[in-house]
């Protein structure tokens, strides 16, 4: 009974180390990649200006960012965030891939 206590008791330290890194990579996240940056580059792929950016805006996202991805792959990965599913990634949903994409150390605005 003792050791269970003892796991647990590690098993917790672990979830609050690793939601405090979270919170920490969260926090440089935003320093690197300010709105103004990620609206920038909303803007920049949103090349008819329709305020959402399409498969083909977002195929071009992906190529610039040399993401080495078949066409049927990043068609998923867009169905994917295309949450409200209406043909198009709103500002919102861009926020989401941009916050979460492993892709941008490497990619410069």
């Amino acid at each position: 009974m003792i050791i269970g206590y003892i796991m647990l008791f590690v098993g917790i330290g672990y979830i609050y180390l690793g939601y405090t890194a979270s919170e920490k990579l969260k926090e440089i996240r935003n320093e690197a990649w300010p709105e103004r940056k990620v609206r920038s580059m909303f803007d920049k792929y949103d090349i008819d200006e329709s305020e959402r950016i399409e498969f083909g805006e977002f195929h071009k996202l992906l190529q610039d960012m040399n993401v080495s991805i078949g066409t049927q792959e990043a068609e998923l990965m867009y169905l994917s965030l295309d949450k409200d599913m209406n043909h198009g990634l709103a500002y919102a949903e861009f926020q989401k891939f941009w916050a979460n994409s492993p892709e941008l150390n490497s990619f410069r605005v």
